[in-house]
């Protein structure tokens, strides 16, 4: 579900910061040939997500670089 601003969410009114929620919800909106609303901001949560040594963590509070989250940030941006 789009969020205001918020990126997306796995349920109405719960706010989620995961990386993948929002990797999921951009691929939805782009088989359904829709353009994202707030990629700026999309892109700019998923800057916040890298760590210092170039990889991706799943939040930009914690979280290690792992192959998986660098997929998902690649395919985003």
């Amino acid at each position: 579900m789009r969020k205001s601003r918020r990126g997306f969410g796995v349920k109405p009114s719960v706010r989620s910061n995961f990386i993948e929620n929002l990797y999921h919800g951009i691929m939805t909106i782009s088989i359904l040939n829709e353009k994202p609303i707030y990629r700026e901001a999309h892109v700019a949560y998923v800057m916040n997500c890298q760590n210092g040594d170039g990889g991706f963590r799943r939040t930009p509070e914690l979280g290690i670089s792992t192959l998986e989250y660098y997929v998902l940030c690649h395919s985003i941006t």
